[in-house]
Formats: structure tokens, C-alpha cells, sequence
């Protein structure tokens, strides 16, 4: 229980507290939107994810850092198991990211306003034309530089199972011509979602695959994309953390 209200009491003070500077940087932004985009970044991974991360209670190894790309936005794509997945990943990133989550989010006050200088997109799950607005205003943020992050399968999975992957999230990557990151993460759900309410220390891992380059894709193969994805990613988490395939076959052959 201790750490849990340590997360909440964190969380709450640091969002009100820099409330003013939220401020500054929307002006900012006004004029040099990449100095406001990296500035949120690094506050969004030293001043909230690490030392949540650090009150909660986990231990995070990662794997295939030096896959995330530093000049050019990618999409990034892994399983989902946890409540925490987003924080674990903003804990690596060094360049603006904006992440995919569900519309319900943007009703929360003041976290909302935070979620939405962070360039993150929301879409209601149910509505398949809230969901194609999505994927063309994340298009729009990797053609200016911003990479994504979106967990495919729409939903926490309740087990270790990887659900199947929506297929339409494959379109940011298709039509922006970016490539793919594939993450698997384990040990999330074991800070949170397995014991509600209360959070508990656990070992996380974190492993970024090699980037997947969609252009190098027939369009056969961009079609069964969604599967192909998935595909690496359960390979990744049953080979064990830290196991990064050295290529991906379904790029050398046709589908």
C-alpha cells in the first residue's frame, strides 16, 4: 500500500507543479514546436516515468536499447500486459513519442492536458471512424519527426497470450513508411494489474527488436503485417528476455 499512495502523492504533485511550465512550453511551442516536443520528452522521462518507476518498485533490465533510432520516428508496437507498459517505455525514450490510448483517458483533468502536449492519440476502440482519425493524425506526427507507440492488441491481455493484432494499426507504419519496433515486455503486469489496487515491486524486462522496414515489404506481405508483427513478438517473449531475432523472415519471402 505504501508504495502505491508514494505513486499517486508523486504523480499528483509533480503534474500541478509544473503546471506553469506546461504552460510555457505551449507558448513555446507556438513558434519552435520541436524545442517544446523535446523538452516534454525529457521531463516526461526524468522528472515522472523513472522516479515512478523508482517508487514502484521496479527493477527494469532492457534489452536492444540501441535499437530505438535516434534521427528518424518509428512505430513502436508490443504486447500489452500492464497498466505500466507506457511508463516502462517512456523510461527509454530520448525523442519525442507520442503514445496511442483509449478515449476514456481524455476525460481524466489534469492528466489529460499532460497526455496532450505529449502528442499522444486517443481513439474509442468501438468507433472504427474515431480509429481511421487516429491512424492519419498519427501518420501526420511521424511525417513531422514524432514517433508513435501503440499496443496492436487494442487491450490489456488478462494472460501471458498475446491477443491478435488489429491490422488497421499497422497502417501508420504502411503509409508513413516508417519502421516498426517491435517490444516485448514482461513483468508489468506483476507491478499492478495482478494484484488491483495496490502496487508491488517486480522485475521487469523490456527487449526492442531490430527495426522491421515496411518498405522493403511486397504489398502481400504489408497485408498479413498485423500477423507477421505478432509473429516476432511472441517469438521474442518465448525465446526468453533479451532474445532479439537477427532478421525477420517474412521479409525475404512472399506471403
Amino acid at each position: 500500500m505504501i508504495r502505491t499512495i508514494l505513486v499517486v502523492f508523486y504523480l499528483a504533485l509533480v503534474l500541478i507543479l509544473l503546471l506553469p511550465l506546461l504552460f510555457i512550453l505551449w507558448l513555446i511551442g507556438k513558434k519552435n514546436p520541436s524545442a517544446k516536443n523535446k523538452t516534454i520528452a525529457w521531463i516526461v522521462k526524468y522528472l515522472l516515468a523513472r522516479p515512478i518507476l523508482w517508487l514502484a518498485g521496479a527493477h527494469v533490465t532492457v534489452y536492444g536499447q540501441e535499437n530505438i533510432p535516434s534521427d528518424h520516428p518509428a512505430v513502436f508496437m508490443g504486447n500489452h500486459r500492464g497498466l505500466f507498459d507506457s511508463v516502462l517505455l517512456y523510461s527509454r525514450f530520448n525523442e519525442p513519442c507520442g503514445f496511442v490510448s483509449k478515449a476514456e483517458i481524455k476525460k481524466i483533468p489534469l492528466i489529460n492536458l499532460w497526455l496532450k502536449s505529449m502528442n499522444c492519440l486517443f481513439v474509442d476502440r468501438d468507433d472504427v471512424r474515431d480509429g481511421l482519425k487516429m491512424i492519419l493524425a498519427g501518420i501526420e506526427h511521424l511525417k513531422n519527426g514524432i514517433s508513435v507507440c501503440i499496443m496492436p492488441e487494442g487491450t490489456r491481455s488478462k494472460t501471458d497470450e498475446v491477443l491478435p493484432f488489429k491490422e488497421g494499426s499497422m497502417k501508420l507504419a504502411t503509409k508513413s513508411g516508417c519502421p516498426i519496433i517491435p517490444v516485448a515486455i514482461t513483468g508489468a503486469a506483476s507491478l499492478f494489474d495482478d494484484h488491483k489496487p495496490f502496487i508491488r515491486s517486480s522485475n521487469v524486462t523490456l527487449t526492442f527488436g531490430k527495426p522491421i522496414n515496411v518498405k522493403e515489404m511486397s504489398r502481400d506481405q504489408q497485408k498479413n503485417m498485423g500477423v507477421h508483427v505478432r509473429g516476432v513478438i511472441v517469438e521474442m517473449l518465448e525465446k526468453g528476455p533479451g532474445y532479439i531475432p537477427e532478421s525477420y523472415s517474412f521479409m525475404s519471402s512472399e506471403n
